[in-house]
């Protein structure tokens, strides 16, 4: 394939070098050789390396201009170079959606096109105790579902755990890391991510769009707002206004 058959196909805004120069394969730009088609991320300075390819960028992007180079100027260059890479190399990774090493529980409720990881545990009983009468820990019976609405992802090893009285349920579009822990009764909202590592803690309640940052602790009962950004590693225990950005242990509006 050449440049200018990947101008056509994916409505390229504006073009500068040579679109007869063949496309053989993708690489990301410190790797680049000829015969590739890379990209710079909006609006970086990155070091071009001699060659013969194809690089996606913006007009804001801060590269030198090299004669032997074809550029491909768009809005969103790493949105583009996905879409072409998508269509042009990328033949999925042959597996089933649901792992065969994970383990779906009765009480789970699954949407479309719902991905789940190998190892992953999901509707198991949540961490929830009380003392009786004889100060002898008893578990609090679980008695409802793990409810995975579309277009969810769930990464390796992770758990979810089942409502107890009513439900865990993680909305669609949201995507989960691995090694993370919901706790019952938690709620993640629409296309919120979920990084590697995290705990979120019973009863918590996550809205859409968010994201929660590596290693992230977020303690019982706290509520997350729409669009707010949890740092990597940050231990959350109060409430999370919508669009703030919390950092720290414990957890604090970022520049307080």
């Amino acid at each position: 394939m050449k440049a200018k058959d990947i101008i056509n196909k994916f409505n390229i805004d504006h073009v500068v070098g040579d679109v007869d120069k063949p496309i053989k394969f993708c690489s990301p730009l410190d790797e680049a050789k000829d015969g590739c088609i890379t990209f710079c991320k909006k609006g970086k300075e990155s070091r071009i390396i001699n060659g013969k390819y194809v690089i996606v960028v913006d007009k804001e992007s801060k590269i030198l201009f090299n004669k032997n180079i074809t550029y491909f100027v768009v809005k969103n260059p790493f949105l583009t170079f996905v879409k072409i890479v998508k269509a042009l190399f990328y033949e999925g990774t042959n597996q089933k959606n649901i792992h065969p090493s994970a383990i779906l529980y009765d009480n789970v409720e699954i949407g479309k096109n719902v991905i789940i990881q190998a190892g992953s545990v999901i509707g198991s009983d949540g961490f929830g105790y009380f003392k009786n009468d004889d100060n002898i820990y008893e578990n609090f019976p679980h008695m409802g579902k793990v409810i995975i609405e579309d277009n969810v992802e769930i990464g390796a090893n992770t758990c979810v755990d089942r409502g107890s009285m009513g439900n865990t349920i993680i909305r669609q579009g949201a995507k989960i890391g691995n090694l993370i822990h919901i706790a019952h009764n938690v709620i993640i909202g629409e296309n919120t991510m979920i990084v590697c590592r995290s705990g979120i803690s019973g009863s918590v309640k996550i809205g859409k769009e968010c994201f929660i940052g590596v290693g992230a602790t977020i303690r019982d009962g706290v509520t997350i707002g729409d669009g707010a950004f949890i740092g990597m590693g940050s231990v959350v225990t109060k409430n999370v206004k919508p669009g703030t950005q919390v950092y720290g242990n414990p957890a604090r509006e970022a520049n307080k």
